[in-house]
């Protein structure tokens, strides 16, 4: 990709997002079973993360921002918990109040929304904390390039604490979502 220019490297690696999104994650999101299970304005909060068949069943896995807690439904609105050996059917309340569980401890509501506003407030507040926070890109609306910026060259002597974050590409209709987070 060296041969490349900036844009053109951009929408080469978001074709490559994208086909891996449909290939691994199971294609476009399907809202439906969210919309149905829960008030509109407590979905704000989530992301398709990506679909698994399980015997009869395609079920959506979504994640919420904030708790980092899955909800995983089928078309007919059951829901599912992870087993580690694949996933069992849950009541529907149960696994709400479990993906909401410790929201308001953080200050937060089931109606506070993950957006960009949400997580550059997030990156803030980890900066005050002593976190420094690596954010390659933020891909939104109009062009592919826009707002991208090479991340800076942190600085990490001594005991500092690191955030990294590849692009995010969280998902409208037009792209998928993946975060890729590590601590370092």
């Amino acid at each position: 990709m060296e041969s490349l220019g900036h844009h053109e490297q951009v929408l080469a690696v978001s074709r490559i997002v994208d086909q891996i999104a449909d290939e691994y994650l199971g294609g476009d999101p399907d809202w439906g079973p969210l919309h149905v299970v829960l008030p509109m304005e407590w979905c704000d909060g989530f992301m398709w993360m990506y679909r698994v068949e399980q015997d009869d069943a395609v079920i959506e896995l979504y994640k919420h921002g904030i708790t980092r807690g899955y909800l995983n439904l089928d078309q007919t609105n059951r829901a599912y918990r992870y087993t580690g050996d694949g996933y069992a059917q849950t009541p529907v309340a149960l696994a709400v109040e479990s993906v909401f569980e410790g929201i308001e401890e953080m200050g937060w509501t089931r109606e506070t929304r993950y957006d960009e506003e949400f997580v550059a407030e997030k990156h803030r507040l980890l900066a005050e904390a002593g976190w420094t926070v690596i954010s390659t890109a933020t891909l939104g609306g109009g062009d592919l390039g826009a707002g991208l910026e090479a991340a800076p060259e942190p600085d990490v002597s001594g005991d500092q604490r690191r955030v990294s974050c590849l692009p995010d590409v969280r998902g409208s209709q037009q792209s998928h979502a993946i975060t890729i987070w590590s601590i370092i």
